[in-house]
């Protein structure tokens, strides 16, 4: 099966998709994942409040949710909150399509193993935000 990346965003939210395709397959390939079939979908928070509480069992909405279906090749859905973007976009007087593609790095980060758990963790992947951030 080819790779596939589908990434389903309301226009409204005026994010560029073929840049964020861009910066996802080059995260994919410096991370050797040569092999995927990856969903990045925008939601509201209340779809993203049932998603947390079914498969985290965490209640409440959040800004990124990554599930990994499959390790190799690569199988996996990111979901992005609209909602939780507008509200961090606007407490850091940001665009709304930063925050977006802040998110969909996020949730990569996450389908790549990249997690931040300890303070390491978090400092690694605080870094390769950045790095992957400063691309669009």
């Amino acid at each position: 099966m080819p790779n596939q990346l589908i990434i389903e965003i309301p226009q409204w939210v005026d994010v560029d998709t073929t840049e964020m395709e861009r910066v996802v397959r080059m995260m994919l390939a410096d991370n050797g994942r040569e092999l995927y079939n990856l969903t990045i979908v925008a939601v509201d928070d209340d779809l993203m409040a049932d998603l947390n509480q079914r498969f985290r069992g965490v209640s409440g909405t959040t800004d990124v949710l990554s599930f990994v279906i499959e390790d190799e090749p690569l199988e996996g859905e990111v979901f992005l909150s609209v909602e939780q973007a507008q509200t961090a976009a606007a407490i850091d007087k940001a665009a709304l399509k930063a925050e977006i593609y802040r998110q969909a790095v996020h949730g990569i980060l996450h389908l790549l193993g990249f997690h931040h758990d300890s303070l390491e963790e978090e400092r690694l992947n605080r870094e390769m935000m950045e790095r992957y951030l400063a691309e669009f």
